[in-house]
């Protein structure tokens, strides 16, 4: 068990963003070995560590402040359930990416195919304007999955 605590705020809704920020920052420095820390955890996975929320109000001469306080449990289970998120989320993401090369891969293929037929049933009449519309579907494939990927 850890506390967590946030910066002073002004509001308690305030106040639990900080410390629930201030959480997400602890996680990933606490994974950091076996996970980037450029990785954002799963909301689900950071709301379960927290075990308590403390908001403690402190009166000023300007208004009351608050401070949240968060105990929340850094056990080796739940550790082991964000790895296994991460490594879910890099699976997913190279199995998109490999899906979207094998596409575009197909669509090039298909492109030659089409532009090789097409040549041949009009004997070489519109060669250039063939090749011309083989590069752009190839280019605007090759674009769309750019978007896609991005």
């Amino acid at each position: 068990m850890r506390e967590v605590a946030g910066q002073v705020s002004a509001t308690e809704e305030r106040a639990k963003a900080d410390a629930r920020r201030a959480l997400e920052r602890e996680v990933a420095t606490w994974l950091d070995p076996q996970v980037p820390t450029t990785w954002s955890s799963p909301a689900h996975l950071i709301d379960e560590m927290v075990e308590e929320t403390r908001i403690t109000p402190q009166v000023k001469p300007y208004g009351t402040v608050y401070t949240a306080v968060f105990d929340a449990d850094f056990g080796a289970g739940r550790r082991e359930r964000l790895v296994d998120a991460y490594r879910r989320d890099v699976v997913e993401s190279r199995t998109l990416k490999l899906g979207a090369l094998l596409g575009f891969l197909l669509i090039c293929l298909g492109a030659t195919s089409g532009y090789i037929r097409a040549d041949e049933a009009t004997k070489g009449y519109y060669t250039a304007r063939l090749r011309l519309a083989a590069a752009a579907a190839v280019g605007a494939s090759g674009v769309l999955l750019y978007q896609f990927l991005a």
